[in-house]
């Protein structure tokens, strides 16, 4: 079974959305949670113009919402847990939260964090003998 990192960007994330929606940010911790038994719940990313960063780095998104809030409600999904399964080959041991929030920002900080994250491992390869 996989465990649910939280990058230190992706907490910030966490006690942000708390400020703002409790529920959400309850819900977007239950999912987290979730992802541990099912990593591969979430949609696998396109590569979009403005996602492809994200779909290169193999990265998945879960839309959620405050759980009490209508289902007629527009729009229908708010907010977005983007992750990424490490190693993305083979079985997944960690699952790493990369972004979570509303739809807009959360695209925009998880393809930073995502190419950051991609340049660490590059050159943790290159150190290895």
């Amino acid at each position: 079974m996989a465990r649910a990192v939280f990058t230190d960007d992706a907490k910030a994330d966490v006690r942000a959305l708390a400020v703002e929606d409790e529920q959400a940010a309850r819900e977007g911790l239950r999912i987290a949670k979730e992802l541990e038994s099912s990593p591969y719940l979430g949609e696998q990313l396109r590569e979009k113009s403005n996602l492809k960063p994200l779909a290169q780095a193999d990265c998945r998104k879960v839309k959620f919402d405050d759980p009490s809030r209508r289902a007629t409600a527009k729009p229908r999904y708010r907010y977005r847990l983007v992750y990424r399964i490490e190693p993305h080959d083979g079985s997944p041991e960690e699952i790493l939260i990369m972004a979570l929030g509303v739809k807009p920002r959360v695209y925009r900080d998880a393809t930073a964090r995502a190419a950051k994250r991609m340049h660490e491992q590059a050159q943790a390869r290159r150190r290895r003998p």
